[in-house]
């Protein structure tokens, strides 16, 4: 299957990088600090994630942020019952 693609803007790209990080997460995420700490370190343990100090993403190029949060879903537990389930999310719904 073809699927065409343009090179990506770098001026763009610089401008929404800028908007990622003055947007800053989603506020689910500040709300949910324990479990989205907890959801975090198992993601860099399963080498899906980095953590890096403030400021020092501009170094890497090319580099794209994605804000994050925590939505929460009712799932069936082993039980039968309804139970609530936190869920870690990468919200892309910006550009």
């Amino acid at each position: 299957m073809n699927f065409p693609v343009e090179e990506l803007d770098e001026v763009l790209l610089a401008q929404e990088l800028k908007a990622a990080f003055v947007r800053g997460n989603h506020g689910s995420a500040s709300k949910n600090y324990e479990f989205l700490s907890d959801a975090i370190s198992k993601e860099v343990r399963k080498g899906w994630n980095i953590i890096l100090p403030l400021g020092k993403y501009l170094h890497i190029p090319d580099i794209v942020l994605n804000t994050i949060g925590v939505a929460t879903y009712v799932c069936i537990g082993s039980d039968g019952t309804f139970v609530d389930k936190d869920h870690l999310t990468h919200d892309l719904s910006f550009p």
